[in-house]
């Protein structure tokens, strides 16, 4: 990625590249929020904002990451950072970049 943005700016690096390349980075950040976003209202499927363990039970289930009602019950403890009893969209980010091992840098947009 930076090889690309330097070539981007003809080799030089000037305050217009480095602006260029933060800008990059930050619309790549931006689009992957997106993509998150829209995977997380659609699990959401009375749109209150939060998927609780009814709406995540199915996908859940479906993919073999949980086998009953209980299990995703003690998942969504897990990851209820705010003990709503639901995962609101931050936390939803949270476990994502958790379990994928990735630094959360979406979590500051």
């Amino acid at each position: 990625m930076l090889g690309v943005g330097l070539r981007l700016c003809c080799g030089a690096l000037t305050y217009a590249c480095v602006l260029r390349l933060q800008f990059i980075k930050l619309q790549s950040l931006y689009m992957q929020k997106l993509k998150l976003k829209t995977w997380f209202d659609f699990i959401d499927a009375d749109g209150s904002g939060e998927i609780d363990v009814d709406e995540l039970e199915d996908p859940l289930t479906s993919l073999g990451l949980a086998t009953t009602h209980d299990e995703v019950q003690r998942l969504v403890d897990a990851v209820d950072d705010d003990k709503s009893g639901e995962i609101g969209f931050e936390e939803f980010v949270s476990v994502i970049t958790r379990t994928t091992g990735a630094r959360n840098p979406i979590k500051k947009l």
